[in-house]
């Protein structure tokens, strides 16, 4: 049996990250967050949603009923670095493609739709920033606090 890991809103200016699992022999899914939090101040400066990311995921695979010996399929992004010194399973670093990569998005894509965010079909890129972005400022004072203010681009 193997579980993919991946993760959405990562690199977005708005918003937490969404993790997913998905076990690929039985198309199971079920996904977590790293709060907004992690992405702000001295928390974001000091890397905690690097280990917030493998408690989420460690969280994930309690719900999925993994046994350690299930291998784990991660998406290379560096917000999964620790999970190889805190999960007792096997890991393979890999791009995540398929189902998954599909469903992550999705649940990321909802909640900036749900914010009023037209991102509706829009991939992470220039466009995606600037609609986040442009969003954000037409209520600043209002909307500064859905945003990743760790990041060097904000």
């Amino acid at each position: 049996m193997t579980i993919q890991i991946d993760d959405a809103g990562y690199g977005s200016l708005v918003g937490p990250t969404y993790i997913g699992a998905y076990r690929k022999e039985t198309e199971e899914f079920v996904y977590g967050e790293v709060s907004l939090d992690y992405f702000r101040g001295p928390i974001f400066r000091e890397g905690e949603y690097i280990r917030e990311a493998s408690r989420v995921i460690r969280e994930l695979l309690e719900r999925l009923h993994s046994s350690t010996t299930e291998e784990l399929e991660i998406c290379t992004g560096n917000i999964f670095d620790d999970v190889e010194n805190t999960i007792d399973n096997p890991v393979r670093r890999t791009k995540i493609e398929g189902p998954l990569q599909k469903a992550v998005e999705s649940v990321f894509e909802e909640y900036l739709v749900s914010l009023g965010i037209p991102i509706n079909g829009v991939e992470p890129s220039a466009k995606h920033f600037q609609l986040c972005l442009d969003w954000v400022v037409k209520d600043y004072p209002t909307r500064e606090c859905y945003v990743k203010t760790g990041w060097p681009k904000w």
